[in-house]
């Protein structure tokens, strides 16, 4: 799997133990399908707690992982944390788009709107995104 990506199901995961394990409101829902369509793909492997939906969604070029967030403190707060283990992410209001390649992030922006933001790696050898090297 890809590190980066990983650690997005680890945060997620350390949401949900922290209690916060009942089912994403609707307009959570709503707005992952709303991303997943306008990636031209259909959401797989669904997590969802009270407070973030997580997803993934494959199209022939591109795997993408989409979160979102029942408010803007949560999603900020999520972010912050997963910057911490490298990663590039599309943001958006109550949402975060991950992709590998990172490169598909960029014409994604032009359709989604957001703003890009690039976590730091710590402990990558060659200095590059991290996004691809975990578990082999």
């Amino acid at each position: 799997m890809y590190a980066a990506l990983a650690v997005l199901c680890s945060v997620t995961a350390a949401v949900q133990t922290w209690g916060l394990v009942a089912p994403a409101g609707p307009g959570m829902r709503a707005e992952r399908a709303a991303l997943t369509l306008r990636l031209g793909c259909v959401a797989e492997a669904s997590s969802e707690t009270t407070e973030i939906t997580e997803s993934m969604c494959t199209t022939e070029a591109v795997q993408y992982r989409i979160l979102t967030f029942s408010s803007d403190d949560g999603c900020r707060q999520w972010l912050d944390l997963a910057k911490d283990y490298g990663g590039t992410y599309l943001t958006g209001r109550k949402w975060v788009v991950a992709a590998w390649p990172t490169e598909y992030l960029v014409p994604l922006r032009r359709r989604l709107g957001g703003v890009l933001e690039t976590g730091t790696a710590h402990g990558a050898a060659d200095g590059k995104d991290d996004l691809h090297t975990h578990g082999g």
